[in-house]
């Protein structure tokens, strides 16, 4: 039986990748204390999200979990708002999107900015596979994508990622992805690539990769949401401590 004052529940945008990831995450992370954590799927991009749920109410006062589950969410009947602790959302840009909308996903990341609240909504840029979008030769604070255009972005990344980042991830490999990932938030927001000492608000985030990569040069600095939520979750220093043990690298 599920404590539901203890769950925490993770809202990812697909049904396959994002738990597939999640599933390989949880053998060394966000397993370490007494709360539950469980996943429902969205399976559609965060701009319907926005239309079919944040723009019905002027004043954003509605109940999110029930929202989800009205829109083919796979969140489970016996959970509800009132019993979860925290509410994590994790979506992609998805700048090629039909219904894409810089000021849309701004929007959102205003409202949706607390995970005791109304939950907290972590981007992946490009897309979900960013995760993986490393190679030992390319300095990771180099890789960018097209932010608005559909460039078969799967396809690259398998192309150009290292082998051994094609899952399945052990946690040598996490320890990399954490650290390269949240070194490359560091340098989208501060310019300095070495593992931060804090942690960032999304809407930082977001507003700084409008103001380096998508305005002037329509690209996106890519970086996964995943890293980035770990290092909210544990801290800086809490996160650091925990992929320190295999860190080979400065």
């Amino acid at each position: 039986m599920v404590s539901m004052s203890k769950v925490i529940l993770l809202v990812f945008e697909g049904k396959r990748t994002e738990p597939n990831i999640y599933n390989s995450l949880k053998q060394y992370f966000l397993n370490d204390d007494k709360r539950t954590v469980i996943y429902a799927t969205f399976n559609t991009v965060i701009y319907k999200l926005y239309n079919d749920v944040l723009k019905k109410y002027g004043d954003f006062n509605f109940d999110l979990i029930e929202e989800l589950k009205l829109n083919n969410s796979s969140i489970p009947d016996e959970i509800v708002r009132k019993n979860v602790a925290e509410i994590y959302l994790v979506f992609d840009y998805d700048g090629h999107a039909s219904n894409a909308s810089d000021e849309k996903l701004k929007e959102m990341l205003k409202y949706f900015d607390n995970e005791t609240e109304n939950g907290k909504l972590y981007i992946s840029y490009p897309m979900v596979e960013a995760i993986k979008h490393l190679k030992s030769d390319i300095p990771f604070h180099e890789t960018t994508a097209e932010a608005k255009k559909n460039i078969q972005y799967k396809k690259r990344v398998n192309r150009e990622c290292d082998e051994c980042y094609k899952q399945p991830w052990q946690q040598s490999h996490w320890t990399v992805i954490i650290y390269e990932h949240c070194s490359k938030l560091n340098f989208i927001t501060t310019d300095s690539y070495v593992f931060p000492h804090r942690t960032f608000e999304q809407l930082e985030v977001f507003e700084a990769q409008l103001e380096k990569y998508i305005t002037p040069a329509n690209q996106i600095a890519v970086l996964s949401a995943f890293p980035v939520l770990l290092l909210d979750y544990y801290g800086a220093k809490g996160l650091y401590n925990k992929i320190s043990s295999q860190l080979t690298m400065p």
